[in-house]
């Protein structure tokens, strides 16, 4: 139940991001359904999910093993493309996640991005 349930959250999300044409998902579809990688064309993640984190929302720029100053190694592996790597967040799910609190994530989001493209960083 908790797998069907967070594969159902991932699916969710995965179609709010195709909304914005300037997200590039890096999670294949088979993968694992608790943790979703994407890229954010015109973004430096680092600048990014600091801003994200003074609103109380934590997500990632990249996995733990990765050097804090550089690129993701997974995502410029997957894609071979740089700037993807500089730009990707990493977003993990739970069976405690809520849809409101994606819906939630998204409007501070999509807010957080105005003010990024607006050079309030």
């Amino acid at each position: 139940e908790r797998k069907k349930y967070i594969s159902d959250l991932n699916k969710y999300v995965r179609n709010r991001l195709k909304e914005d044409s300037n997200i590039f998902i890096n999670s294949s579809e088979n993968a694992i359904p608790n943790t979703i990688n994407f890229s954010v064309r015109g973004i430096i993640s680092k600048d990014f999910v600091d801003m994200l984190g003074e609103k109380d929302v934590f997500v990632s720029t990249k996995a733990s093993c990765c050097p804090e100053n550089r690129p993701s190694k997974s995502v410029y592996a997957l894609t071979n493309d740089k700037s993807l790597a500089s730009s990707s967040i990493r977003l993990s799910l739970s069976h405690f996640t809520t849809k409101e609190e994606i819906d939630k994530f998204f409007d501070i989001f999509y807010e957080t991005m105005k003010e990024y493209k607006n050079g309030k960083k």
